[in-house]
């Protein structure tokens, strides 16, 4: 064999190179662009021997061994994957704080927006909370300022003592009618994964209870709400209404028998008990002294000392004798003067017959003293004030005085 028959090496690394190839397989220097020297042989017999050999090229070392690029490339691949996921963590946390729910709720007030107030509130469901609650009667707060989160205790298994970050409370501070209020906005989340949404637990506002004799419902702001006839005490909620902080205006449903007369609430965060204004109309007045005297009349036409034109255990005319003689006959009633009347208004608002002067009636009669027959008659008379009472109401639509 001759010395061109010798397979060719890399004058690099000194590895035996593939016939043809253009890269060492080894070191990966490219074979074309350095002189091909052939690889040394076994000489043969008559060969010529050379004595002096070349220095051959010391082998590089590789800083990255072939076995170990995978598990390099995986350990990377995940440090990339955890910086990622805390980098979105961070910016999710940075916008979707319970701070940021807080704030997002003001400006849905401002924007006097009761039905995205209900989405962020969680009160969809209230009076308070419906699209078009704040759009009339209502002033929101001012000079909102959203204080400092505070997070809740660590649970009692947690041994780290960590804060409870699914449990918040933020401060607020805020302006209604000119007097500054402090308020705590509490709020949880739950379930699991990096976006949870912060759900509001105890919202700015307070419990009001609108009271009223006179009218079933009555208009806080833009809302419609349900009377009681007194403030509920305690902790209870019966019959009180939420609504968030601001100034509102409250005003009576009209009826038949009154009308309203607006007044200004300011509601911040203390429960507050608040009266529903009316003013009888001047007709009312007319209708419900007509039926008075129509009872009188009523009343004076029965041929008794003690009339009654009711079915009730108790008798429902302003006039009677309660005459000393056990033996009396021939009564009969006679209207000397009516009452004048007034209609006033209750701390509750209900409306009520109030006399102002009474009327007069007189009551002819005959009595006896005799037991045994014949008896003797006598003939004698009494005066009586007539003096009415009761409230006044509407039933069906019609004015009814119930005296």
């Amino acid at each position: 064999m001759t010395e061109v028959d010798a397979p060719a090496s890399c004058p690099r690394c000194s590895a035996t190179a593939r016939p043809g190839a253009r890269f060492c397989r080894t070191c990966g220097a490219e074979l074309s662009s350095v002189a091909v020297v052939p690889a040394p042989r076994r000489p043969a017999d008559g060969d010529q021997v050379a004595t002096d050999h070349p220095a051959p090229i010391p082998r590089r070392r590789r800083w990255w061994p072939a076995g170990r690029r995978l598990p390099l490339a995986f350990a990377g691949g995940l440090v990339l994957v955890l910086l990622a996921g805390y980098g979105v963590t961070t910016l999710l946390g940075a916008v979707n704080g319970p701070d940021d729910r807080v704030r997002a709720l003001f400006d849905a007030l401002a924007d006097r927006d009761g039905g995205r107030l209900g989405d962020l509130a969680g009160c969809a469901g209230a009076v308070m909370c419906q699209p078009d609650a704040l759009r009339q009667g209502y002033q929101p707060p001012e000079q909102v300022e959203i204080g400092a989160v505070t997070y809740g205790d660590p649970a009692s298994s947690d041994t780290t003592r960590r804060p409870n970050r699914n449990r918040a409370t933020v401060a607020v501070r805020y302006q209604v009618d000119g007097q500054q209020h402090d308020q705590a906005v509490t709020l949880i989340r739950e379930g699991a994964g990096l976006v949870r949404t912060w759900r509001v637990v105890t919202p700015p506002g307070a419990l009001v209870d609108v009271i009223s004799g006179t009218v079933a419902t009555a208009r806080l702001g833009g809302g419609e709400v349900a009377t009681v006839r007194e403030a509920t005490t305690g902790d209870r909620r019966d019959g009180a209404v939420w609504a968030p902080p601001g100034v509102y205006t409250l005003a009576a449903m009209e009826t038949p028998l009154v009308a309203a007369r607006p007044s200004t609430v300011a509601v911040a965060g203390e429960r507050q008990a608040v009266t529903v204004n009316v003013a009888v109309r001047s007709e009312v007045v007319d209708v419900v002294t007509g039926q008075i005297r129509a009872r009188i009349d009523a009343c004076a036409a029965q041929l008794t000392l003690q009339p009654d034109t009711g079915s009730g255990p108790l008798s429902n005319c302003p006039m009677r004798v309660n005459s000393r003689y056990s033996f009396t006959r021939d009564a009969r009633w006679t209207v000397l003067e009516y009452p004048r009347v007034e209609l006033r208004q209750t701390d509750d608002g209900a409306v009520v017959v109030h006399t102002a002067t009474p009327g007069r009636a007189r009551a002819d009669y005959a009595y006896t003293l005799d037991v045994i027959e014949p008896k003797s008659w006598t003939a004698t008379a009494t005066t009586v004030d007539v003096t009415v009472s009761g409230p006044v109401d509407v039933d069906g639509g019609r004015i009814v005085w119930s005296g």
